[in-house]
């Protein structure tokens, strides 16, 4: 952005030394879209700290115990900022789409610390008592399920490609604004607490406070939600088996729902503008693709409510003047009731009807290079006769995808010319080369700079040649007198050149295509509104077959699709190591080599949500909800850590099994809903997709919050199932008895927070 605002004030300068009837304007400016995002970005962080702050407020049910855990959040952002200075990071899209995704996940240290240390106030303790076994008795779990973020977030800073270039500042950002929040956590939070909190009060019926009066029924459905938690949990336990298999068909079934979402590489977004590039009949005169362009310019200024100005370029270095584009802006997203991509399919469907013109819409660069279409395919072989039928083919397939629009292949049409085949014995014989042919002609037909004309301080070529209608016309080209270098009674004499060649009329490629030492054409197509990329490659790899491809030729997907495949494979790659990770660091925790297995569980159980929230919102898969997976990985782990923790504890001090975990699940039930509520409440203001940007950043926040949704509903039922098969599993290896108790379906439970 510093870059554009020196370009515009060097504008503005340059506008001083220009004649008044010269205006200098800025067409495109990206700066402001990219201002404008990050604006959206930080307001989103402030909503998203707030609404955690009020779930937290629910459920604390008073302000210095919100406050404690609130201060959190900016501490920790603040101090964020050091270390990424020293990492020399900037605020920018990717750092700050990290801190919005952070956000609940800076206060959840707190909230769990804060949480325990109330339970010590509940059974008498004074507050400082409180605050320092409260803090140290949960201290593993806080330590566990922060580090397992930050093991989940260092391969995805650290992935190979584009990708890891795209999203290094992203996960060292989240990485370390969590253990920071870790820090707070284990010294600010605990040090207020022991000065500010006091045991929690209970809060009457009848008061006439809207406040106390919403708190009171919040509370009063959390106690009766615990009640119905604790009967489930004990007949789970008795029926493990049915449980189990019960999860196993939701994971199954979400993962058939899977094959119902689409792909692409990075969500559209609006951006306010599109580009209407176009095609006149090859050879066509700079003239007859202006008049056509012209016609295109009246049909986008038509619809007056959204257009606000368009920029007409034909024709360019590497451009020929039959070719060219219209860059069209029109207002912004809260200021029309369509989005851009709808209004780039009506124009698609308006302009389509201008003969004489082939026309495309795109709404941004992108990555290719026939048009920077968003789906392209290079079709590569040895024989050029063979590859253009190959070319047609794959062209015909894509037309018959459905979404597919804008169907093209970099094959252009052939360009009309002139060819003169010359008789080289003949030409010889009468004192002719063909150097000399060629300088004369083209000295004729293209033109010679002859002499410099000088106007005050400006000077012109002076350029001499044939006038039109005698270098264009065959006949007129054949009366051409070449010089001959031999010569007729001492006198030097001129052959016409139809003596020596023979004119006819071709057509020859405007330019030849090759990819690694082999003739290449590539088919591309842009979508319709509503449809993804993998529309378009499921049905050409569907027809694969029925396109014949000959041995030695290769039909690829390239551009944007080739970038997706290559990142998909770069997340989960990341994903593959952030289990690696988590399992060892749980496993040097929590000294154990199968409780991380039960942990794990939960892992299983977070793809269930984030697909199903993604066929809700209508998103399809893409980097940006494969990265929200991958960050529900180091998540959804946290909640199972706080309850086998909580087991393995009250197991250490003699309780039997059963009688711990139901304990447990109650006791632990609100730190697992607070935690998850606030991150779920934090990511809401991102997942709707509402300012500039916001449909790249959507994705994630979705894939997230259905992924906590269904975790953390499931991780309180399955995790205690399968710590217990593991630990049945355990005592048969070792050949040791343990008490397993008995589910009582009253819980068993010695203590409740809310009780």
């Amino acid at each position: 952005m510093k870059v554009a605002e020196t370009i515009k004030k060097s504008l503005l300068q340059i506008q001083k030394l220009l004649p008044q009837d010269i205006k200098v304007a800025v067409v495109q400016d990206n700066s402001t879209f990219i201002r404008e995002s990050l604006a959206d970005v930080q307001t989103t962080i402030i909503y998203g700290g707030l609404l955690a702050v009020l779930v937290i407020f629910l459920f604390l049910r008073n302000i210095p115990s919100t406050m404690i855990s609130a201060i959190a959040i900016p501490t920790s952002i603040i101090a964020s900022f050091t270390f990424m200075k020293m990492l020399g990071f900037t605020i920018n899209f990717m750092s700050l789409i990290g801190l919005s995704l952070a956000v609940g996940l800076l206060i959840d240290d707190a909230i769990v610390v804060i949480e325990n240390i109330y339970r010590h106030l509940a059974r008498g303790e004074t507050p400082w008592e409180a605050a320092k076994n409260g803090t140290s008795e949960i201290g593993l779990a806080v330590m566990a399920t922060t580090f397992s973020i930050v093991v989940v977030f260092v391969p995805v800073a650290f992935m190979s490609g584009i990708m890891g270039r795209f999203f290094y500042q992203f996960g060292m950002t989240v990485a370390i604004s969590v253990m920071v929040s870790l820090f707070v956590a284990f010294t600010l939070t605990p040090m207020l607490s022991s000065r500010f909190l006091s045991k929690e009060k209970h809060i009457e019926k009848g008061s006439k406070n809207p406040i106390k009066i919403i708190l009171y029924y919040w509370n009063y459905a959390f106690e009766k939600f615990g009640d119905i938690y604790r009967v489930t949990l004990a007949w789970v336990l008795k029926h493990r088996a049915i449980t189990l298999v019960g999860a196993f068909i939701g994971f199954a079934i979400s993962m058939y729902l899977a094959t119902f979402l689409g792909n692409e590489f990075i969500p559209a977004q609006d951006r306010a503008e599109l580009f209407v590039n176009f095609k006149t009949a090859s050879g066509s005169s700079l003239e007859r693709a202006s008049e056509l362009a012209n016609l295109l310019e009246q049909k986008i200024a038509a619809h007056k409510d959204i257009f606000r100005y368009q920029l007409l370029t034909i024709g360019g270095t590497y451009t020929p003047v039959n070719e060219g584009s219209i860059y069209v802006k029109i207002v912004d997203k809260d200021q029309r009731k369509q989005s851009v991509f709808d209004f780039g399919t009506t124009l698609r469907n308006e302009i389509a009807s201008i003969p004489g013109i082939k026309t495309s819409v795109a709404f941004e660069g992108g990555h290719g290079d026939v048009g920077g279409q968003a789906v392209e395919y290079s079709v590569r072989g040895t024989d050029f006769d063979k590859l253009k039928a190959l070319a047609a083919r794959v062209e015909s397939t894509i037309e018959k995808a459905p979404g597919a629009v804008d169907v093209e292949n970099s094959e252009k049409q052939a360009r009309p010319e002139l060819r003169i085949a010359i008789d080289r014995q003949v030409a010889s014989d009468l004192g002719l080369n063909l150097a000399t042919i060629g300088t004369t002609i083209r000295s004729l037909v293209d033109g010679a700079d002859i002499s410099r004309f000088k106007d005050g301080d400006e000077e012109y070529d002076i350029n001499v040649r044939l006038a039109p209608q005698y270098r264009t016309d065959i006949e007129n080209i054949n009366s051409i007198y070449v010089p001959s270098f031999k010569k007729i009674r001492g006198e030097d004499y001129s052959v016409p050149l139809h003596q020596v060649a023979n004119i006819y009329q071709a057509s020859a490629p405007t330019e030849i295509r090759r990819y690694d030492r082999q003739r290449e054409i590539r088919v591309g197509s842009n979508l319709a509104a509503g449809f993804v990329m993998s529309d378009i490659m499921k049905q050409l790899e569907a027809n694969r077959e029925a396109l014949k491809i000959p041995p030695g030729y290769i039909v690829v997907g390239v551009g944007e699709s080739e970038i997706m495949q290559e990142s998909f494979r770069s997340i989960f790659f990341a994903l593959f190591l952030a289990i690696i990770f988590i399992y060892l660091l749980l496993a040097s925790q929590f000294e154990s080599f199968l409780d991380p297995f039960s942990m794990g569980m939960s892992l299983l159980m977070a793809p269930v949500g984030a697909i199903i929230a993604l066929i809700v919102f209508r998103s399809p898969v893409s980097v940006m909800s494969l990265i929200g997976i991958v960050l529900l990985m180091g998540l959804v782990t946290k909640n199972a850590i706080l309850l086998i923790d909580f087991i393995k504890q009250a197991r250490a001090r003699g309780m039997e099994r059963t009688e711990a975990i139901l304990q447990a699940g109650p006791i632990r039930l609100r730190p697992i809903l607070m935690t998850s509520l606030a991150m779920i409440f934090a990511m809401l203001p991102l997942a709707f997709a509402i300012g500039p940007g916001a449909e790249m950043r959507a994705p994630m926040a979705q894939a997230v919050i259905g992924g906590l949704i269904s975790s953390t509903l499931l991780t309180l039922i399955i995790v205690p199932i399968v710590y217990t098969l593991l630990d049945d599993l355990t005592a048969r290896v070792t050949g040791k008895r343990k008490k397993t108790g008995k589910a009582t379906g009253t819980g068993g439970a010695t203590h409740t927070v809310n009780g």
